[in-house]
């Protein structure tokens, strides 16, 4: 008889699966153009977030609580995707442009830990929960896409080693239609199960510890930058929407390292004051980047 622990890994397998082939089918629909561009384009989003959001509750919750939370996340993300998707003419402009994809990650990434610590008994305010499920999460899925692109990379050196010797089955067919959209959905999901199932081995901790030593050096350059802005001006600086996003994304990343440093509570938190007085004067710089953001966002639209 099956195993909970191999019948979860299975779960996670065929959900990948199932997640891979939804995606081929829906590329299918948008090449035939069976649906108007903006509602094909608020299919996938929606259909990425669900199964995204599945793949990542699926372990840490219960699976009622992971199909209605991935459900939540799946619609969220679906109709952002709508309301972006009338800026442009069509669905290749759409996936051309990459303004889109900052905020589409917010809605599809920052509710997972809150969907997880809500399953908690401390709630989705519980901030350590929040903490630990949140790079727990990030953890599990970026080693769970390394998993699946080991195994693409054995994919492609075994093809070709057989094609040394004139056999080139795998090229035939594995590169092919809804191939390669199953190979990684099941890839993805059981390097997602065995990660989850070996959690407590990953030292999460050093991870933590590792990133946070950037925190003094991110500071210097956030302080040197918004010192350029207040020497040269804003109009030198800012002449586009890309250059928003990328403060933006700065302003990402000093809030991750804040947190970081703040930890989940006083006793994790960092002993060396460079990193406690670093994070401070990072966390001052945050709201002055969002508003040089903001400016040039608005300076753009005007």
């Amino acid at each position: 008889m099956m195993s909970d622990g191999l019948r979860a890994r299975w779960g996670m397998v065929l959900t990948g699966t199932v997640g891979g082939l939804v995606l081929w089918l829906l590329g299918k629909l948008a090449d035939r153009a069976t649906l108007p561009d903006h509602l094909m384009v608020a299919l996938i989003a929606a259909s990425v977030g669900f199964f995204t959001a599945l793949l990542g509750l699926i372990g840490p919750v219960r699976p009622g609580h992971a199909l209605k939370g991935a459900a939540l996340v799946g619609l969220g993300l679906g109709l952002l995707a709508l309301l972006v998707g009338f800026r442009f003419d069509n669905a290749w402009d759409f996936g051309q442009s990459g303004v889109h994809i900052v905020p589409l990650l917010v809605v599809l990434l920052v509710p997972l830990p809150f969907l997880i610590a809500a399953a908690g008994p401390g709630g989705w305010r519980d901030y350590p929960a929040l903490f630990e499920e949140s790079w727990s999460a990030a953890i599990r899925g970026t080693l769970g896409w390394v998993f699946a692109g080991i195994l693409w990379s054995v994919i492609a050196l075994s093809d070709a080693l057989l094609g040394i010797v004139g056999i080139h089955l795998l090229g035939d067919w594995m590169y092919r239609g809804v191939v390669p959209f199953v190979i990684t959905g099941a890839g993805l999901g059981l390097g997602l199960s065995v990660v989850g199932e070996v959690q407590h081995l990953i030292p999460s901790r050093l991870v933590v510890r590792l990133l946070r030593l950037l925190t003094p050096v991110v500071l210097v350059v956030a302080a040197v930058f918004v010192l350029g802005v207040v020497v040269q001006g804003m109009d030198g600086l800012f002449r586009g929407f890309s250059a928003a996003a990328v403060v933006l994304v700065v302003a990402a990343g000093a809030v991750t390292l804040v947190t970081l440093v703040v930890d989940m509570d006083e006793a994790q938190a960092p002993e060396s004051r460079v990193l406690r007085q670093s994070a401070r004067g990072l966390a001052g710089l945050v709201a002055v980047l969002a508003g040089l953001a903001a400016w040039a966002v608005a300076a753009r639209v005007g």
